[in-house]
């Protein structure tokens, strides 16, 4: 289970005590199930990625709606233990295109020193960080 820390705000995940699950299927696609609680009722959505490149692991596709197309979900940095920092950037009509990003760890706190080391590799890749907002992880049941 990661519990989301800081996120890039947007109209479709909203609410409190967000967290995602991903797990493995035998397809080699992962199952998403991202949780939450939104005006005290629990939410749920499940999404399907992939890995479309196997000498890319990082770079996956994503999808929470099956008549939606796959969105890029770019894993930036992970110590596959304590925290994950995930880009996906998305075109809009050919207009122009909105990003997201999330930090995620495996407690619902990490440590501000890594917090801010996250925010200067974000800073590196050309990402502003001041779109981040912190989640909220408290009044949540485990």
């Amino acid at each position: 289970k990661w519990y989301e820390i800081e996120k890039f705000p947007t109209v479709f995940e909203v609410g409190k005590c967000i967290t995602a699950n991903y797990t493995l299927q035998a397809d080699l696609h992962v199952r998403i199930v991202n949780q939450g609680i939104d005006k005290g009722k629990p939410n749920m959505i499940v999404g399907d990625a992939y890995t479309p490149d196997p000498n890319e692991p990082a770079k996956l596709k994503v999808r929470f709606f099956s008549a939606a197309p796959y969105g890029d979900y770019w894993v930036l940095k992970t110590d596959y233990k304590t925290y994950t920092m995930v880009w996906s950037c998305s075109e809009i009509l050919g207009l122009g295109n909105t990003q997201q990003m999330w930090i995620l760890a495996r407690k619902r706190e990490i440590d501000p020193a890594l917090k801010a080391e996250l925010h200067k590799v974000a800073s590196g890749y050309g990402i502003d960080v001041n779109h981040f907002t912190p989640s909220v992880q408290t009044g949540c049941d485990n």
